[in-house]
């Protein structure tokens, strides 16, 4: 077991966390979609996005919530 901490958390902890955003690339992947796809979703406003600099992120709680409306949706 690694005793480095960052901020005192231990590193087990920071592996095993979610991340809270993704770069649109990276979100494409997870949901299986292509980049048109995602940018239609992120324009809908169904898919939250921010900007950090000029960065894109795609907050990945957004992805689960629209997993979880579309899966709620199908059945």
């Amino acid at each position: 077991m690694s005793t480095h901490r960052t901020i005192g958390i231990p590193r087990e902890v920071l592996e095993a966390a979610k991340p809270l955003a993704v770069p649109v690339k990276t979100a494409c992947k997870l949901l299986g979609v292509g980049n048109t796809t995602m940018w239609a979703l992120i324009k809908d406003g169904r898919v939250k996005t921010t900007r950090i600099g000029r960065r894109r992120l795609v907050i990945y709680a957004s992805l689960e919530t629209l997993l979880i409306l579309e899966a709620g949706a199908a059945s």
